[in-house]
């Protein structure tokens, strides 16, 4: 199955901050930060269900060289994988959950 990419408004905005965050500690952090981020985003492509189930039916992959996760749920009929949030691995889980709740 040929699944598509939607990255949800706050997940962007998790991306952008922590960009930001990274490149002000230490310049050029922040494009390898969403360098990370793109090659995850195309590992969950080749394998979706690869991933740890966390919660219901989300999943998270970590990010490498970050203290990162990407949370996703896959919707298998329309065929897309829709990202929740890209948070902190120090972070509590009810950050993202409070945003599936809504």
């Amino acid at each position: 199955m040929h699944y598509r990419i939607n990255i949800q408004p706050d997940a962007k905005n998790d991306i952008i901050k922590a960009s930001d965050w990274y490149d002000n500690k230490h310049f050029g952090l922040g494009p390898e930060f969403i360098q990370r981020i793109d090659e995850a985003i195309k590992q969950v492509l080749l394998q979706p269900l690869g991933y740890q189930k966390v919660f219901l039916n989300f999943r998270k992959v970590l990010i490498k060289q970050f203290s990162y996760c990407i949370y996703y749920h896959i919707d298998s009929k329309s065929e897309k994988i829709d990202i929740v949030a890209v948070i902190h691995t120090g972070r509590s889980p009810e950050v993202w959950k409070k945003r599936i709740r809504k």
